[in-house]
């Protein structure tokens, strides 16, 4: 019946899933606790079955694969619409993923914990990037967001310790706070110059009209923020453990929550005189900093 677990054996393993509409959804729920949805582990290349008890595919559940860490690939079949939250959550050596065309958001802590992940290929009907979704990936070097990604959620590549640039397509239109918080190599983010809503200036990232600093590249050593302006946004130059001169012109007006935290390198600041608000720990675990004038 409709939403009841259901098992098969494909090619040694035996797949847990359920089938609704038809379709077949690959689950690693039981008793409202999660477990792998392969036994046992899979390991090296792994191809997903398009079908499963007669069923195509089309959706990888919540956690399936969570802390399946001897998979070095994985295939996912063509039918795959949706790829639940935390679905490779600590696939540790998993170093490569092909997500198929048709998927349109990947979820929260997707792929949190893939530390061998070195390429992984977005597909253009990937229109949302959520919460965390590659937090932990500690082999990714570069990521370019296909043309189609609208949104970019809160934390998107917390802790990418390799990560060096980012490269921000024309489409883009949301970008959640701390997206490349603690990614201690990322030297620039770079923004096509046909978006409408992002800059970058000195490998920073800005609203268009230059009125709010929305990122800095956590490899930076000095920041010289533009007199246009007005805010700095929550976590905007969080974990910037390298940088040790930043100008903050006049004409700022508020320094948002987490908006300088754990940048252990800066001995001084200077808040210029238009700054109304300093919203609270924003200058959390500075543990260098000396002197602040106000």
């Amino acid at each position: 019946a409709d939403g009841e677990n259901l098992k098969a054996v494909v090619d040694g393993y035996t797949w847990t899933y359920r089938v609704k509409n038809g379709e077949a959804e690959i689950v690693a729920e039981k008793d409202g606790k999660f477990t792998c949805a392969v036994s046992p582990n899979p390991t090296g290349r792994v191809a997903i079955p398009s079908a499963l008890g007669g069923a195509k595919v089309t959706r990888i559940g919540q956690a399936a694969f969570k802390s399946c860490k001897g998979m070095i690939s994985v295939t996912i079949p063509p039918d795959v619409k949706n790829i639940g939250g935390w679905a490779f959550e600590g696939c540790s050596g998993l170093t490569s993923v092909e997500i198929p065309d048709g998927v349109k958001t990947i979820e929260g802590c997707t792929f949190w914990g893939c530390g061998g992940l070195k390429s992984i290929t977005i597909p253009p009907s990937v229109t949302t990037i959520s919460d965390a979704a590659f937090g932990y990936c500690g082999s990714l070097t570069s990521m370019a967001i296909p043309p189609t990604v609208k949104e970019l959620r809160t934390q998107v590549f917390f802790g990418c310790g390799r990560l060096k640039s980012v490269t921000i397509s024309a489409s883009v239109e949301k970008i959640g706070w701390a997206a490349f918080v603690y990614s201690g190599e990322l030297r620039e983010i770079n923004v096509d110059p046909q978006n409408k809503w992002f800059t970058s200036v000195g490998g920073a990232l800005y609203t268009k009209d230059l009125t709010e600093l929305v990122a800095c590249p956590n490899a930076l050593t000095s920041l010289t923020i533009p007199p246009s302006v007005r805010k700095l946004r929550d976590a905007a130059i969080i974990s910037c453990g390298k940088l040790e001169a930043l100008t903050i012109p006049e004409g700022v007006t508020d320094i948002g929550w987490q908006a300088i935290k754990d940048c252990n390198s800066l001995k001084s600041v200077t808040i210029p005189s238009t700054v109304k608000n300093i919203a609270a720990i924003a200058f959390c675990n500075c543990r260098s900093l000396t002197s602040v004038t106000i």
